[in-house]
Formats: structure tokens, sequence, C-alpha cells
């Protein structure tokens, strides 16, 4: 059967090869024992979601249905009201796995199958990343979500949701136009939407479960948007990292703003490189080749024993520094103002500190603030390596103490660019291990890798590695449920 036919079963007597996505000029109608006639309008694609199908029956008189779906070892049943036609949008399905459907009233004495309807799976357009997972023994990893491109450095991406077997589950295609892997992908809040931060020439973006765009940042007024953004959803305020001038000793070069955007259209810059170094707070070392003075490669709103405060992390100064109505506090970092000490007070070697950080995250304890932080490693003296490590900062006492090192273990790795780390539970970190084919140093069999660890151990509970070095990843995220089940069914 063509791609996208269907077929109408049952009571509804039998439909076959009509067209995918469009709906039918002249539709076939099938009477039923009951005062029923039902024509089948269309069967397609839901919005820009490629993993979707959006199923749209006509009825003769007014009913409420339910269309139940299975496909693979999964179930999906999709509701609609009491109305003369019924639109069934079906998210987190299979590639190429054929749906077989029922179709039934389910409203008051009008109960019962109404049909069967068999469609033809979702076809994955382009290259799918080839995967091997790998976990511990009855241990659900839930769902992941990150961005994949299958060049080196620079390409097309696509945002990914895959389950625990690493199936995708909803994938949406970025914007072409973007030159950098360093985009920051993530499900952005309860309503289900998924929040696209950065990309040099891609402006930040929120998108709905169906893929398409429910909200666009204006075009940046100063330099490109980058690396990461993130919304509130109380305020309606997106707050994303941008390119914007710096002057050192009166020469130009690139620093970085923070800037809100506000559902209106209007903005406010929360903070600019500028004002630290003009205000003598932020050091600067004047980049060799003319361009990047601090590589800003993420920022994160914390509420800390300080109050709310701004952090962003400075990849080439190898250092976090905190922010709070616009001005610099504090700089954890090797060259910063707050000492790097063990349990007992003593300060450790600087080989301690993180080098070319990634994806940091921040919570609060009883015992202080933490950071977690993946740390590539890219200039600490001896072996070249990389590490995720969590430390406790005391922000009045301007020390931060090591508290956990994963360091992946016999499996040593090493990834001069991207990465991330999340805290998932007090027991789980996610860990995105993204490898740079083409970097000097790399190891050509080492490949990207999705982990989650056991938190404060070394046990890898879960893991997804990429099967073709050319696989590139950047960030990632994990939630223990089907990320859109405020706002769609999600598969069982």
């Amino acid at each position: 059967m063509p791609s996208g036919s269907r077929r109408l079963l049952g009571h509804l007597g039998r439909a076959a090869g009509l067209a995918l996505g469009v709906g039918c000029a002249e539709p076939e109608t099938f009477a039923t024992p009951s005062d029923l006639v039902l024509s089948l309008a269309s069967v397609g694609q839901v919005g820009d979601q490629l993993l979707s199908r959006r199923v749209v029956a006509e009825f003769s008189s007014a009913w409420a249905t339910e269309l139940t779906c299975t496909f693979g070892d999964q179930s999906l049943s999709v509701a609609a009201p009491l109305a003369t036609s019924a639109t069934f949008d079906l998210f987190g399905l299979l590639a190429d796995e054929p749906l077989a459907c029922a179709l039934q009233a389910a409203g008051g004495d009008r109960d019962g199958p109404l049909g069967e309807l068999e469609v033809d799976g979702p076809v994955l357009i382009g290259a799918s990343p080839v995967t091997f997972v790998t976990e511990a023994a009855g241990y659900d990893a839930g769902w992941v979500t990150f961005n994949h491109t299958l060049r080196e450095v620079d390409g097309p991406h696509r945002a990914f949701v895959v389950d625990g077997q690493g199936r995708p589950r909803w994938v949406r295609a970025l914007d072409a136009a973007s030159v950098s892997s360093d985009i920051g992908v993530e499900l952005a809040w309860a309503s289900g939407e998924v929040l696209v931060g950065g990309g040099q020439l891609t402006e930040v973006t929120r998108l709905a479960v169906d893929g398409r765009p429910v909200w666009t940042s204006a075009p940046s007024t100063v330099g490109n948007y980058h690396h990461d953004a993130a919304y509130d959803e109380t305020t309606s305020v997106t707050t994303a990292l941008r390119e914007a001038p710096v002057l050192l000793d009166g020469v130009e070069y690139l620093g970085f703003q923070v800037v809100e955007l506000r559902a209106d259209g209007s903005e406010a810059v929360a903070f600019d490189a500028q004002w630290a170094v003009d205000a003598r707070t932020l050091a600067a070392k004047v980049p060799t080749d003319g361009s990047d003075v601090w590589h800003a490669n993420a920022m994160a709103w914390v509420d800390d024993a300080w109050g709310r405060a701004l952090w962003v992390s400075l990849k080439s100064f190898n250092a976090l520094i905190r922010i709070q109505e616009g001005e610099l506090t504090h700089v954890l970092g090797v060259d910063g103002d707050v000492a790097l000490v063990g349990a007992g007070g003593n300060e450790l070697a600087p080989e301690a500190w993180f080098y070319d950080q990634h994806g940091p995250d921040y919570w609060t304890e009883d015992d202080g603030l933490h950071v977690l932080v993946y740390d590539n490693g890219v200039g600490r003296a001896g072996a070249k390596a990389s590490r995720v490590v969590e430390m406790v900062v005391d922000l009045d006492g301007r020390t931060a103490t090591p508290i956990w090192v994963f360091d992946g273990g016999p499996a040593d790795w090493y990834t001069p660019l991207w990465g991330d780390v999340d805290r998932v539970s007090d027991a789980e970190v996610l860990v995105a291990r993204g490898h740079c084919q083409n970097c000097l140093g790399i190891d050509p069999d080492e490949r990207s890798e999705i982990q989650v660890v056991d938190a404060g151990g070394e046990d890898v509970l879960w893991s997804m590695r990429f099967v073709d070095p050319a696989d590139a990843v950047y960030r990632a995220q994990v939630t223990p449920h089907c990320p859109w089940e405020a706002v769609a069914p999600c598969p069982q």
C-alpha cells in the first residue's frame, strides 16, 4: 500500500489508497447499521512534526468519539468531543510502523465500536542517527531530548525526542540557516513546548508539540543570538545570550550581552560585558584571533543565598560569573575570586578547576549553592580528559568545594567541544558527551554519547551511544514522562 494510505474496515466497509495529507474531493462514505454515515476526510502529518498523523472524520450527525491506535508495542488513544466531525492528532509515533486503529463512540447510550482504520506509519525523512542503547536492569530512562547534526562542526540541525529504547518519537528540522552546532534545545515548561535558543543565524524560537513556531524573537539589534536561552512562563519573558561588541583599550572585539525578550517585542539588556569591563570587575584576555573574548556559552537565572542572580558560563575564561542587578559579584574559576578548597578547607591545585566548561546546572541545598559542570578539560595540565564535577559554593566565604567527580571510570573520555550536564533528581545526573570528529587530539574511536549516571557514584544507569563518528550532539535533557502530556495524549 502506498505511503500514507489507509483503509476503513469492519462496520465502515473498505476504502484503500486514499491520498496522504489532503482531503478527498469527494470523500468515501460508509453506512453503518446505526444512523451514522461516516466520511474519512483526510490522513496526514500534523504541522511540522514528522512523527505524527492527523486523522479527520466527518459524521452525518453529532457523535462523541475516540480513536485508539496500536503500533509496535505502543498504543495511543485520542478523544474527540460531541460534534459532526472529529480531528485526531497522533504524536509520538514510530517511523515506518503501521497503525491499526479502532474508532468507537464514546458518549452515553451511543457507546460502542464504529469501525477500524489502518494507517501507514510516518516516514522519517533524512538520515536518523543510529544508536546503541544499554541500561541497568529495571531502569527506565524516560524520554530524552537533544539536538543533532551529522556534520562534524556546522550544518543543518534537527531536534529529537527519543524514548528509553533510543527510538525517535518527535523530530523537528531546525533552521537550515544556522551555522553553529552550539544550539540549546530544551523542553521549556509544562505546556509541552520546545525552546530553541541561539544558533547564530537562528532566532530564539518556541515550538508547539506540532513543531510549528508559537513565538519567535525579533531579529537582534546588536549581534547574533547564540548558545542558550531560557523562558519564564510566569512573566512570559525569554532570556537569551547574544553577541555584542566590547571595547578593550579602545579596540573593538566580540563580547556578549544577556537580553530579556518580552512577548510584546520589546527587550531589555540584563547584562552587557562592557559594563563589567568598565567597572574593572571582569578581566579580559585579548583573543589571539581578534574575535570572541570570553565565548559565553550558557546562562541561567538562579535563586541562591544572596537572592535572584544571573549566572553565565565563560568558556574561554574558564569561569562561571554571578551577576545581580547588572553587577558582577562572583567569578568562579581558576582566575576568579572564589577559592577552590577541599573538605578540610585546604586550597586545591589549579588542575582541580574546570576548563573550557559547558552546560552547567545550579540548585540550592541546606549546605549552599550546588553547581554541576561539564568540564571539557581543554588547557588543563596533564593528560587530556573530560569529566563532570559537582561543587558546593559558599557565596559569603567565597569558597567552592568539589564533592563529586564523574570521569567515566575506566572509560575516560575527552571532548574539547560541546557537552552538557543536568541534575535529573537526587539520584540521577544526565551527561551529554558531544563528539567532534575533526577536532585535534580526539580519539578516532570516540563517539557522541548521552548517559544517565548515578549521582555521587560511578554507575552508568542508561546510555545511548551514537554509531557514526559524524554524529554531533550539543545538549540534552531527560524527562521521566512523555514531554507533551500536558497538551496532547501520549503513547502508552
